[in-house]
This record gives structure tokens, sequence and C-alpha cells, in this order.
């Protein structure tokens, strides 16, 4: 097959894949002057939750609770019916404790409207990033870009929840039964230190990609097809 038969090839599969692959997204940049009204109190208020130099920074500090529960502060924001999730969290050098500094957090809802599990990512110190879902915390995810903003990223496919760090998978819960998230909540624990966490680029909304096996029949089609194309030449 030579260079304008791989072209055609390629071609079609672009082709195919943005016929199918159907995205309805709705981002929030958290520029100065928008709206947090949509946003409510999730667990315990944090100190601070505001829009400041186009980023969104949401203040950590005590009281410690003696209910632990209490001890997680955040705010969490209704998106509908969404099977994608993402935001910007920038993680600092100097977070060097084992404590749960932040990250987002979704509720999954299941085929017949029930909640049905919390699919997590989280920045937590020496750990790493961590995610979570039903059976506890799971894969660790190391491509973290100190000092700068990360992308944490829930996406729901025929595989279960899969959670990304920086465009990396890091860990698929293969739960048959995920119908969509129904809310993102940004959250971070109170132990003992005072903090602040900043945001950016909230995205949800749906995203609609073919199965990998009807991809892979399409292109073994048309590779087919080109080479027989190139063989008649």
């Amino acid at each position: 097959m030579n260079i304008k038969m791989l072209k055609v090839v390629f071609s079609g599969l672009i082709l195919f894949v943005s016929g199918f692959a159907n995205a309805t997204l709705i981002t929030q940049e958290f520029n100065d002057g928008d709206s947090l009204a949509a946003w409510v109190v999730d667990r315990s208020a944090p100190a601070g939750f505001e829009i400041i130099n186009n980023e969104l920074v949401m203040s950590v500090s005590g009281p410690s609770f003696q209910d632990d529960f209490k001890n997680t502060h955040g705010m969490k924001l209704n998106i509908g019916q969404s099977t994608y999730l993402s935001i910007d969290m920038f993680i600092d050098s100097a977070w060097t404790n084992n404590e749960r500094y932040g990250g987002m957090w979704a509720q999954l809802i299941d085929s017949i409207g029930d909640l049905s599990g919390w699919p997590l990512i989280e920045f937590k110190g020496t750990e790493g990033v961590k995610t979570w879902d039903n059976f506890g915390w799971q894969t660790t995810g190391t491509n973290i870009n100190y000092d700068e903003f990360n992308n944490f990223k829930l996406q729901i496919t025929g595989n279960g929840v899969e959670y990304y760090l920086n465009n990396t998978l890091l860990y698929t819960d293969s739960v048959t039964d995920a119908k969509y998230f129904s809310n993102v909540l940004l959250n971070a624990k109170y132990e003992g230190n005072d903090f602040t966490v900043k945001y950016d680029n909230l995205v949800y909304g749906t995203v609609d990609v073919p199965e990998p096996s009807t991809l892979a029949i399409f292109a073994l089609g048309i590779i087919a097809l080109a080479s027989r194309r190139f063989k008649q030449q």
C-alpha cells in the first residue's frame, strides 16, 4: 500500500470517528465576574470559595470537627446527566504531607436513577494522585506536573468509569450499570493545616464514542478496500 492509499485509509477513519463521536459539552472557565450562585455546600463549607484572577480558589481551614465526616470541605454543582467530567487543578510542590489536598468527585447514577457510586480522583500529598471507587482507594498516578495545573477527568464508556490524569488513563472501574454523573464535587479535607486549592476550566456534558470493536471492523474494511484499489492500478 503506497502513501496515497494510506491517506485514503486515515481520511476515512477520521471521517468515521468525527461522524459518530458526538459531544455536547459545557465549559466553566471561572473568569472574573462569573457567578458561583449555582454551587452549594457539600459536607462543610470551605473558608473561601471565590473567583480570583480568573481562577476558582477554595480555601480550607479549621477548626477541626470531632465528626471526621465534616472535616471534608467542599462545594457541588448539578451537571444534569453528564457522561464526561474534567477540571484543571493546581498541584503545589509544597503539599508534602500525607493529606487529601483536593480533587474532583462525582455522583454516579445507574439506569434506574439511583445513586450508585462516588468516583473520586484526588491529590493525596506523598501518595500522589489517587483514584477511588466503591471498593476503596485504587491506582496511583505519578505523572504529576508540580506547580502547574493538572487535568483530572472522569468518563463513562462501554468499559465502565474511566479515570484520567493529564490524559493518561489511570484506572477503569468496570461497573456495569453506570448511566451518568449527576453532580460534580470539589472537596478537600482539613487535617490541621490551612491551604488553598486552585481550579480552572470545568468541563462536563456528554460524549458518545463508537465501541472499539466497531472502529476495528471499519478500519479493516477500509484497509481492504484501499488494498484492492491499489492492486487494480
